[in-house]
């Protein structure tokens, strides 16, 4: 891969780059479209780590999940409710690698700061 191609490749914060290296040839880049969050869609959606694991005093986990915290990174979800910086979703698991659906519900509050969604469906 050219020097000045890799620099500017890392350079970029607004679009997702895939994994590259010194022997890269081709990259293929989605456009970016920003998504509103809209109650009834569905969407693929990534959960952020802080979500996964949260803190031993986390109120996300105790108050708004009654304890309850999703074990997958990836869901095929609709969207409950929107209030404020918080949606509620209903999602069924999905592996990102193998574009398969597993075998395991969740419903419960995130943090908008706390997903990134994929894409819509």
């Amino acid at each position: 891969m050219n020097k000045i191609v890799k620099e500017q490749l890392q350079k970029v914060v607004t679009a997702k780059i895939p994994p590259f290296d010194d022997n890269t040839t081709y990259i293929s880049i989605k456009k970016y479209e920003e998504v509103k969050i809209v109650e009834g869609e569905y969407y693929l959606i990534e959960i952020s780590a802080s979500v996964l694991n949260p803190t031993a005093n986390s109120l996300l986990a105790s108050n708004w999940n009654q304890g309850s915290i999703p074990k997958h990174t990836h869901y095929k979800c609709e969207v409950i409710r929107v209030l404020g910086q918080m949606i509620k979703i209903t999602g069924l698991a999905y592996n990102i690698n193998t574009n398969t659906d597993l075998n395991e519900m969740w419903s419960g509050w995130v943090p908008l700061d706390g997903i990134e969604i994929i894409q819509k469906l």
